[in-house]
């Protein structure tokens, strides 16, 4: 069991520790997933999609966002959101409500009401949208589901890799068509802020974006190399 007492300086410092292995531990787990999405995508000819999600959970409160790449978005979805016309602002109450149809939250005493925030284009359409939602849930939760459908809109090879971080732990899942949900035990004090400091938390979050940027950069050329294959230049005299 943890002590309370923070004073003492063998205390402190072994929790620093403690806080680095976890956060190294985390991006090596983030690490093989997006290889096994890599490889997954490759597998299926350049046919399927990836997309990254973030979910905390803070006492009965979840937010979940998802970066979700254009391309990886049917016809009829950005038909709704106006994205081929330029001279129209986008409109995202499709895709928010899509999301929040397909991904939910509920834990032992009920189910988790969806709130969606809003949908931020990253630099360009092209490049993709960051979705967020928060969730409101029963008070006092000590065990947490999640379920992601997102395969049903974005096809069945689908993928989307997923961090997790809740108070006194975190978990790194890539749900799937065959994978579709995850149970989590939550701490007794869910509502407690976390115990790592303001820079193990930034170092962390910076690491993670660092990953973030490494993986799209990767999907990118898969992409690219998928379409360099399928689409050989033709030679014209």
């Amino acid at each position: 069991m943890t002590t309370s007492t923070r004073s003492a300086f063998p205390i402190g410092r072994a929790s620093s520790c403690t806080g680095a292995r976890d956060t190294w531990r985390r991006l090596l787990r983030l690490a093989c997933l997006l290889g096994a999405c890599i490889a997954g995508s490759a597998g299926a000819h350049g046919g399927g999609s990836a997309a990254f999600a973030s979910v905390a959970v803070s006492g009965n409160t979840v937010r979940y966002s998802v970066q979700l790449f254009a391309r990886a978005l049917p016809a009829a979805m950005n038909d709704a959101m106006r994205a081929g016309d330029p001279g129209l602002p986008l409109d995202y109450s499709a895709l928010l409500d899509a999301i929040a149809a397909r991904v939910r939250f509920r834990t032992e005493r009920g189910t988790c009401a969806p709130v969606p925030t809003g949908a931020t284009p990253l630099s360009d359409m092209d490049a993709g949208v960051m979705v967020v939602i928060h969730y409101a849930c029963p008070p006092s939760p000590h065990r947490l589901w999640m379920e992601d459908d997102l395969t049903d809109v974005l096809g069945p090879h689908h993928q989307t890799i997923t961090d997790i971080r809740y108070s006194g732990g975190s978990r790194q899942y890539v749900f799937r068509s065959d994978a579709r949900s995850l149970g989590l035990d939550l701490p007794r004090a869910a509502g407690a802020k976390p115990e790592p400091g303001l820079f193990r938390s930034r170092l962390a979050l910076i690491l993670s974006a660092l990953v973030l940027i490494a993986a799209i950069a990767l999907l990118v050329g898969r992409v690219r190399s998928a379409w360099a294959i399928g689409h050989p230049p033709s030679n014209s005299r």
